[in-house]
């Protein structure tokens, strides 16, 4: 009996050590070794922003590449947005070979010298935080250039999609018979599209209407869309994307 009671004794002086009403005895902890405050980690944790590092994302935009010789290139930088919640673009710099040129969303620059050009743009956020993004196109003294084929896409959810040439045009603003009111013509466009459907390719449009429809499919693995454009100057030009279609939206690889 003296001997359970003894037993009894030791196991409560051990369970009253060890108790704190719940909480860790930091003074049990080796010396050197500090203790771990739980309140602290979440109160570091929460000194980080969920906005760190969200850049903003410069984007140029422009209606050509090619430029003749005495003609003016409008480059449209209203299209960057922000990506961190709250915030908005403050600030826009255009720059060539290190200069500043502009700090308006637009910029127009004269095509004064045949050559290859570059202008970069950069964009500043709420949060001081940049993007840059440049922009490269041709300065030609040629009197003639190859029209600009463009594909738009016009997505009618579980309906289908509209392929437009609309955007094409001709990028040397001459015709054949120099009359300014219709010297931005895009006489013909031509369009193939395939589709696949369970690794098996077909054509399914092959037509020079400019606006082409073309049925929803939730079997579509790939639909390859071929442009072909022709100016009033007899030039022509072809451009090709591959799109895949997720169940809500056509997707450009």
């Amino acid at each position: 009996m003296l001997k359970l009671i003894g037993l009894g004794i030791i196991v409560s002086g051990i369970l009253a050590g060890c108790s704190n009403g719940g909480a860790v005895n930091e003074q049990n902890f080796s010396p050197g070794t500090p203790a771990i405050n739980i309140n602290h980690l979440e109160n570091i944790s929460s000194l980080s922003s969920p906005t760190q590092n969200m850049l903003p994302i410069a984007a140029i935009t422009a209606d050509e590449n090619v430029c003749p010789v005495g003609n003016t290139i409008t480059l449209n930088g209203s299209n960057s947005q922000v990506t961190a919640p709250d915030t908005q673009l403050v600030a826009y710099e255009w720059t060539t070979n290190g200069n500043i040129i502009s700090t308006d969303s637009t910029v127009s620059l004269p095509c004064d010298t045949e050559g290859q050009k570059e202008v970069c743009l950069q964009v500043t956020d709420s949060d001081n935080q940049t993007d840059t993004q440049c922009y490269s196109y041709t300065i030609s003294d040629k009197k003639t250039l190859p029209p600009k084929a463009i594909i738009t896409v016009r997505l009618h959810p579980e309906h289908g999609f509209w392929f437009k040439c609309s955007a094409s045009h001709d990028q040397d603003r001459i015709d054949s018979d120099h009359n300014s009111s219709n010297n931005d013509n895009i006489v013909q466009a031509n369009w193939k599209i395939y589709q696949t459907i369970d690794g098996k390719r077909k054509l399914l449009i092959n037509d020079n209407a400019c606006n082409q429809w073309v049925d929803v499919s939730d079997e579509l693995d790939l639909m390859e869309v071929t442009l072909n454009v022709t100016d009033d100057d007899n030039e022509t030009a072809s451009i090709t994307k591959k799109y895949t279609w997720n169940g809500h939206h056509l997707l450009e690889e």
